[in-house]
């Protein structure tokens, strides 16, 4: 995300700001030289396009996009397009699971001492949107 300013107070000319999370990412330092160019899209967006076109994915199509996006090479619009693509054409049985183990496999997994956890989530306000969990 390329913000221009026009305000010596904030950014002198020839300078360059960045966000606490890009300095947190960049690993850089105030006074690091930088240069500035347009990223090369992430290989993984061919299979978001095959997606969009209602193709179906493999395992190691999820695996490349959620790495792309866990690694911040993906803008807001293409994971928004990731996110719509697999709402439109549906994901089937298998590519839900391929999903969801990749997304397990990126984050910190809560380890809990009980044999059994369950959850139930509601979106409230939807008429019929109503089930109760039953554990014998």
């Amino acid at each position: 995300m390329l913000n221009v300013v026009h305000d010596r107070k904030i950014v002198a000319p020839g300078e360059l700001g960045l966000s606490e999370q890009a300095f947190e990412q960049l690993g850089v330092n105030t006074g690091t030289p930088v240069s500035v160019d347009h990223p090369e899209p992430p290989q993984s967006l061919d299979a978001v396009r095959r997606k969009i076109a209602g193709e179906r994915l493999s395992a190691g199509d999820f695996q490349a996009i959620v790495q792309d996006i866990v690694k911040n090479r993906y803008s807001k619009m293409e994971m928004a397009a990731f996110l719509v693509a697999s709402g439109q054409t549906g994901l089937d049985r298998d590519e839900i699971l391929f999903y969801i183990g990749t997304m397990a496999g990126t984050g910190e997994r809560l380890k809990w001492r009980e044999s059994l956890v369950a959850d139930k989530h509601c979106i409230g306000g939807i008429p019929g949107n109503r089930d109760a969990l039953h554990v014998s």
